[in-house]
């Protein structure tokens, strides 16, 4: 019996898998450039290898210098992640957006935070409160609104890292 995955187009076994194998075939099945695209596999490759293996991955070892020279690869691929289904997939492309703290990922990260989930929405927290912009305090200060208490004690700590601020 062959793999239902493997019969299904590039953009969606990657979105199941999650691996660098299934985002190279992706890559070349859309004929896309895979220089600039490697490079950014490659920058990424600490948080897609952890997540490939269930693992919660390091932010802090994406090579950022490699991501920014193939910012719109970077930005591709993360969009990618984050039209996964799973949970783990959809987390790491929010914690990636938090990481890099670029201002194109805010309208992203906008729509994490009506999310049905709430731990979608807290990841949307978490990766706005490593943004330095206006948009992001905005959005912190509608989170501090969210039905979840959780999320709501999130964005208050994140707008006053001191801990002065009431959830």
């Amino acid at each position: 019996m062959s793999d239902p995955v493997s019969s299904e187009d590039p953009l969606r076994r990657f979105q199941e898998r999650g691996d660098r194998e299934s985002l190279t075939r992706l890559i070349r099945a859309r004929g896309l450039d895979l220089d600039r695209y490697g490079a950014a596999v490659t920058a990424l490759s600490p948080v897609l290898d952890a997540l490939a293996s269930g693992e919660s991955p390091l932010f802090a070892k994406v090579d950022r210098a490699a991501a920014e020279s193939s910012a719109a690869e970077v930005e591709a691929v993360v969009g990618w992640m984050a039209g996964s289904d799973r949970a783990n997939l959809r987390a790491g492309a929010i914690g990636l957006m938090g990481a890099l703290g670029w201002p194109s990922f805010l309208e992203t990260l906008e729509s994490s935070l009506a999310s049905e989930a709430p731990w979608e929405r807290l990841t949307a927290v978490r990766a706005l409160a490593r943004m330095e912009s206006g948009k992001a305090t905005e959005l912190l200060l509608q989170a501090r609104a969210d039905p979840d208490p959780e999320v709501r004690a999130e964005a208050a700590r994140a707008l006053d890292p001191a801990g002065g601020g009431s959830p």
